[in-house]
């Protein structure tokens, strides 16, 4: 008997639509939201009244930018910049950063911002999906 191909079709999704959201620029919505939360981070940090949640969301964007761009000297500044933060609330119980920290966070936001807009929403939906996998294998290992 000979293999029949059945054509898949999807009731609840038109798959042309589908197509040409996967294709197009990340909607400007889902992006605010995302700017929002990284803005209020490196702005609570340079208020001096941030938390675990606004270091744990700065992270968050230096590892999409990390996953995105390779190893640049913004991601490694922003690195650093992020570790002392952990030293100081370690140390002191104060989330902070320093002068130059906060300068690098701004200069790895902007060029963060300049990848996630340049590029479709299918491939940025891929380097999150990256960046989570590669979070979890390090915290495996």
């Amino acid at each position: 008997m000979r293999k029949v191909c059945r054509r898949k079709i999807w009731a609840l999704v038109n798959p042309i639509e589908h197509a040409i959201a996967g294709a197009a620029v990340t909607s400007g919505a889902d992006l605010n939201a995302i700017r929002f939360r990284e803005l209020s981070a490196i702005e609570a940090f340079a208020r001096g009244n941030a938390t675990a949640q606004e270091w744990a969301d700065l992270v968050a964007m230096m590892n999409m930018a990390r996953t995105m761009g390779g190893s640049d000297p913004a991601c490694d500044a922003a690195r650093v910049a992020l570790d002392d933060a952990k030293a100081r609330a370690d140390a002191t119980g104060r989330w902070g950063m320093t002068g130059p920290g906060l300068q690098a966070m701004r200069v790895l936001y902007a060029n963060h911002e300049a990848q996630r807009t340049g590029m479709a929403r299918s491939a940025y939906e891929a380097a999150c999906q990256k960046t989570i996998n590669r979070v979890k294998n390090m915290e495996a290992a």
